[in-house]
């Protein structure tokens, strides 16, 4: 992982600042106070210091917040981890945030998961990075001396390479574990933290008395606080439900009598109305149906002549589409016919093609077979006759002018050289031209006659394989079964053929089909069918229409004669209409809220029957609410959930020191158990390495006395203990040292260096060889270079950055 970029709005001094790296070497060049060392520090703050501050960090509000010009300080990192971009922000003050944007585009702003992200990319934690990718020289220094003060440690340089990785936050490995065993039995004492629940089961009803770690008292205290507050709550709910019945009962009983109140003062105009509205309804109804028999008499009688008229036409279409019904059958016919014709040609497609695949491949008969078969197992059969022996010689020496030749089994001739071993399975022949011919075989076969029957049996195999164009047997079986498939394939699309034309021929279905015509004007049968039904649905209604009509007027004759009956209807009704109108208007009027009188009467008997139960349930309610009030708690409901709040916190708080304690000891178990001698068998190689090169040969790792002073040998093995070295060379073990970790930690992943000006103490060919080694370790990784001087800068070269 490297680091891309670093921004800010505003950081301790910086204002508006952004520095672009490159993957490689990276110089910030600037005077004393220009920002560099803050640049390293917001850095860092972006990477590690949470966005909300806590009290805790009263030094980091000190060091870097702006006060009194601002309240607010931020930084923005662009972080690459192969090849993959992710982008950290974070500001702190009065409007704290962070966000983490993924290289997918997704937005994080939840810290705790930004946190889980990042860890996944960074690989170590906040102590590997603050102790050695950001540490300044002078960190390294003080964790090799607190290592050589200690006299109880081994002389071997991996324990000086080992304790110089577990000593560099200043902590004693020895005091760092008791420590952490202490504190994990006075938090987690009789706390089962992988269930998070008290050891054995023993909750509330049943809790320790002794070694109660501070997890599990918290726990007892919460709990304590939860069952208090329950019984609070549930008085305070029960004493505040009979308060609220009670008002609410009050105030529905006084509401309840002043409705009773008014309604029965209008009570006896409603029993009155009650008497006269049924009549009036029932008047108007009669007056409305006669209005509507007066407007619908006319109408009937003009609609029964066009429903006439429309039935005949209805009648004449139906007839003319079951006309159409009969060809369209023939339509039918047609096209089932010529499916059959087109099924019939795709086979015979289909066959025409098969007869093309089979003329590509020779015929090949069961006996062709049998043949080739036969003439293999005969030459394996004669080769095995020839190999029933082993043969083993050597030409030890020889002196004839012409070559001596050899023939083993099968094989043709070739020469023979002295010394070296030949062999054959069956039959060898030496000759000499014009010499000699010897002849050794095994057994008392004739095994001219056999290679000569051999041969004339490879012959007649490879002839019956030219013959049928196939280079194997296993060919030839192959084009045989092909062509017994495609020939099944023929039989079967002749099987089909016969089957779809059935008693005619290929040109009689033609013929057939031919002498039916052009039918492309005639419709399907289905869009016919729907139209005949269409128009029968439409002869039905109106058919039922006419004896509606037909009813309606006979009904109208009988009961009024003629339309001069119904007039006279009318007006005696509305003469009674209007007298009973004058009554009702003489009347209280109605309450708007009223549709009827009979609404009126029946909502004034319910409230009269509510009001006497009312008066009743009153009465209890009353006692209720003092009883209530005798039962509530001396503490407040609310005074219990701060507590409980509280006690919230305080168990989370111990529940999260109890798994980071628990993580820091696996942590350490780990770091300790891994940092034995062998493991750092290729640091120390390195860090030697790295030491000679930087003080050009004259010093190298040598080991550690009785007095752990560390031995760096001399070129004239002079050994010297490592707090008499100078400045200079002990600057040199210090960078030596923190190379060679970064690179025995980092492996072949891509990481990053923050280095302050470490050359400052050495002479300028230490120096020069210093730069050297920087340059070469960011071949590999990033490294991030502060310095004050030009000359360094320039000395260093890759990506300058000025302040």
């Amino acid at each position: 992982m490297i680091i891309k970029k670093y921004s800010c709005r505003r950081f301790a001094g910086l204002k508006d600042k952004e520095l672009e790296f490159e993957g490689g070497l990276n110089v910030i060049l600037g005077p004393n106070e220009a920002g560099k060392s803050t640049v390293i520090e917001g850095i860092h703050s972006v990477l590690f210091m949470k966005s909300r501050l806590m009290k805790r960090d009263s030094n980091f509000r000190d060091r870097f917040m702006p006060l009194p010009d601002g309240d607010s300080i931020d930084g923005t990192l662009i972080i690459d981890d192969n090849r993959k971009e992710y982008t950290l922000k974070k500001e702190w003050g009065e409007s704290h945030s962070a966000e983490f944007i993924k290289p997918s585009g997704d937005v994080i702003k939840n810290e705790e998961e930004i946190e889980k992200e990042l860890n996944s990319v960074l690989g170590f934690g906040q102590g590997t990075y603050s102790t050695l990718l950001f540490a300044k020289q002078n960190d390294i220094k003080r964790a090799i001396e607190n290592i050589v003060r200690n006299e109880e440690e081994t002389s071997e340089v991996s324990t000086l390479l080992r304790k110089t990785i577990m000593e560099l936050d200043g902590v004693s490995v020895e005091k760092l574990g008791n420590r952490i065993e202490d504190e994990i039995k006075e938090c987690l004492n009789n706390w089962d933290i992988e269930r998070n629940t008290p050891k054995n089961g023993r909750g509330i009803s049943n809790p320790y008395k002794r070694e109660v770690g501070k997890i599990l008292e918290s726990f007892y205290n919460k709990e304590n606080i939860k069952q208090n507050m329950d019984l609070a709550n549930k008085a305070e709910d029960e004493f505040e439900k009979a308060r609220v019945d009670l008002k609410f009962a009050e105030k529905e009983i006084n509401d309840l009598k002043l409705k009773k109140e008014s309604m029965e003062e209008l009570e006896e105009d409603v029993t009155q109305r009650l008497v006269l509205e049924p009549k009036l309804e029932s008047i108007s109804k009669e007056l409305d149906s006669l209005s509507i028999i007066n407007e619908q008499w006319p109408q009937n009688k003009m609609r029964l002549v066009q429903l006439e008229e429309d039935i005949n036409s209805i009648n004449k279409l139906i007839e003319d589409l079951n006309l159409e019904k009969e060809q369209a059958k023939i339509l039918l016919e047609k096209n089932f016919l010529n499916e059959i014709l087109i099924k019939v040609d795709i086979l015979i497609d289909d066959i025409n093609l098969i007869k093309i695949e089979i003329s590509k491949i020779n015929p090949i008969t069961e006996d062709d077979i049998d043949l080739l078969q036969n003439s293999y197992n005969e030459m394996v059969k004669t080769e095995a006759m020839i190999n029933a022996g082993i043969i083993i010689g050597q030409l030890k020496y020889y002196n004839g002018e012409s070559p001596l030749m050899i023939i083993k089994d099968l094989e043709e001739a070739s020469p023979i050289d002295v010394d070296k071993e030949f062999r054959a399975n069956g039959y060898i022949r030496l000759e000499s031209k014009d010499l000699f011919q010897i002849e050794l075989k095994t057994g008392d076969q004739d095994f001219n006659e056999l290679r000569l029957d051999f041969e004339k049996h490879k012959r007649n195999f490879n002839g019956v394989l030219s013959k049928l164009n196939v280079s194997t047997i296993a060919e030839a079986k192959t084009n045989k079964d092909q062509l017994d498939l495609l020939n099944s394939k023929i039989k079967s699309n002749n099987d089909k053929i016969e089957n779809f034309l059935g008693d005619y021929s290929y040109d009689e279905l033609k013929e057939k089909i031919d002498a039916f015509g052009d039918l492309s004007f005639v419709r399907s049968i289905d869009t016919i069918e729907s139209d005949i039904i269409k128009l029968n649905e439409k002869k039905l209604d109106k058919s039922s229409e006419k004896r509606l009509c037909d009813s309606n007027v006979s009904s109208w004759e009988k009961i009024y004669g003629d339309t001069s009956g119904l007039f006279n209807k009318v007006a005696n009704i509305m003469f009674e209409k209007n007298r009973l109108n004058e009554r009702l208007n003489s009347l209280k009027p109605l309450p708007e809220k009223f549709i009827t009188s009979e609404d009126f009467r029946r909502e004034l008997s319910e409230i009269r029957n509510k009001y006497d139960l009312k008066q009743e349930n009153l009465k209890q309610l009353r006692e209720n609410y003092y009883d209530c009030e005798r039962e509530l708690p001396d503490i407040t409901y609310e005074e219990l959930v701060s507590d409980y709040n509280l006690s919230i916190k305080e168990f989370n708080k111990n529940i999260d020191k109890g798994n980071k304690l628990l993580k820091i000891k696996e942590a350490f178990d780990t770091a300790r158990e891994k940092a034995d001698e062998n493991s750092f068998t290729p640091l120390i190689n390195t860090f030697s390495k790295y030491l000679e090169i930087l003080t050009n040969g004259n010093y190298k790792s040598s080991y550690i006395e009785g007095a752990l002073n560390i031995g760096i040998s001399k070129a004239d093995e002079l050994i010297m203990p490592i707090d008499l070295l100078s400045s200079g060379t002990y600057d040199s073990v210090a960078l030596s040292l923190r190379l060679s970790i970064l690179e025995h930690i980092l492996g072949d992943d891509k990481g990053f260096l923050i280095l302050d000006d470490c050359l400052v103490d050495l002479d300028p060919e230490r120096k020069e060889m210093a730069i050297k080694l920087i340059n070469g370790f960011s071949l590999n990784h990033q490294v991030i270079f502060t310095t004050c001087s030009p000359d360094t800068a320039e000395s260093l070269g890759g990506n300058i950055i000025t302040m």
